[in-house]
């Protein structure tokens, strides 16, 4: 039976078939406030095993989100579960991964996003930045598959004909289980379409709010 990390937003959960899949990656794009980390820091709130959970962020990590979403009395103890770790390079970023790979402690890891560095560094070494992309991504599905976990990864995207689409996107696209892109409509809502699944059809999506407690249905 499939396992899920539970969101605890219905329109989500429902739209994931359960939840975010153990065992796989899921990626999350979008333009910047669409909502990206903040499903994240829902995944992060609703993960309560034993084990801890690995953040990687390349862009900036908003403490005052994290505080609002998960504060309260059990603040602390959630806070003590979080391996933070900002990598400032692509290089940094790989050797991060392959660090992370090797604790056995790690329930849930997410990085925020995967291909920013990518972005940057692309025009420097085309083939030797693409080698690095794919090792990267190989590595977060072996660590899925083998240690059957959730993880997250966050995109950056660009527009094309029109459509927003994540740098990238096709080679993430051979490791992603499932992709889901978010959009901004109005009055702070925000539209999740899945662009893959391995159940629910392409194209089929639902409506969410951000609120200060985290994703709420509509």
């Amino acid at each position: 039976m499939m396992r899920h990390l539970v969101l605890e937003c219905k329109p989500l959960d429902n739209l994931l078939g359960g939840g975010i899949d153990y065992g796989g990656i899921t990626e999350i794009y979008g333009v910047e406030g669409s909502g990206k980390t903040n499903l994240c820091l829902q995944a992060f709130k609703r993960y309560v095993p034993n084990k801890r959970v690995a953040w990687i962020y390349t862009e900036k990590f908003s403490t005052e989100r994290f505080k609002q979403l998960v504060g309260g009395s059990d603040y602390r103890k959630t806070h003590r579960k979080l391996l933070g770790y900002n990598c400032s390079s692509l290089k940094e970023q790989v050797e991060t991964i392959k660090r992370i790979s090797k604790l056995n402690s790690i329930g849930l890891l997410i990085v925020d996003s995967i291909n920013a560095w990518y972005r940057v560094e692309l025009e420097k070494n085309k083939e030797s930045v693409q080698r690095s992309f794919i090792n990267q991504l190989e590595e977060l599905e072996l660590m899925a598959n083998e240690r059957n976990i959730p993880v997250i990864i966050t995109s950056q995207v660009y527009e094309n004909e029109q459509s927003i689409q994540p740098f990238a996107g096709k080679r993430i696209g051979m490791f992603a289980k499932s992709i889901l892109k978010l959009e901004k409509l109005e009055r702070g809502v925000r539209k999740a379409t899945l662009m893959k699944h391995r159940v629910n059809p392409k194209g089929m999506s639902c409506l969410f709010r951000i609120s200060a407690e985290g994703l709420v249905e509509v």
